[in-house]
């Protein structure tokens, strides 16, 4: 999703918080610092922390991507459908 994004990023501690710190690849030199609340956990075991703000991340989103199970990108598709008046999508698997 990072590179899709076309962001770089890294975690580490601030303040006792695990925090996920994101930089577009064309940002600005004074691209604020300041992480999201969804970029940051109390947990104190570093493994656990990364997973959090990454569930968290993932379902928010970055650069117009969010990752979803199929199941919801279905229903998502199908009431888009419905609102437009179009007929749904259809996932195509390739093997």
């Amino acid at each position: 999703m990072m590179a899709l994004a076309r962001c770089d990023y890294a975690f580490g501690r601030f303040n006792g918080d695990m925090v996920l710190t994101l930089t577009p690849a064309d940002a600005p030199d004074a691209f604020p610092a300041e992480p999201p609340p969804e970029c940051r956990s109390k947990q104190l075991d570093n493994e656990k922390a990364r997973q959090e703000i990454m569930r968290r991340f993932l379902k928010h989103g970055m650069g117009g991507y969010r990752i979803v199970t199929d199941e919801d990108w279905q229903r998502e598709e199908r009431k888009r459908s419905e609102q437009s008046g179009l007929r749904p999508a259809r996932r195509l698997d390739v093997e």
